[in-house]
């Protein structure tokens, strides 16, 4: 999964989850690309449902990846 894949499986996950709003998906999706210092998101479709662990551990991975933070689970 690439961070692009992760970042939309993230803010849909947030939409079934009852977490925002449908409506508030592309501001979710900003939030997180500005978060992760991403200046041009690719919308990707996504194969299938992803559970929360694959989709942080693939954020995470960026994150360690560009020096956002250290390779740790509490970061």
């Amino acid at each position: 999964m690439n961070i692009f894949e992760a970042i939309k499986a993230l803010c849909e996950y947030a939409v079934k989850q009852g977490l925002i709003e449908k409506a508030d998906l592309v501001y979710c999706i900003n939030q997180v690309c500005q978060t992760l210092g991403i200046e041009a998101y690719e919308d990707r479709e996504l194969s299938g449902e992803y559970a929360l662990e694959e989709i942080l551990d693939a954020i995470l991975s960026y994150a360690v990846e560009n020096g956002l933070c250290e390779d740790s689970v509490v970061f």
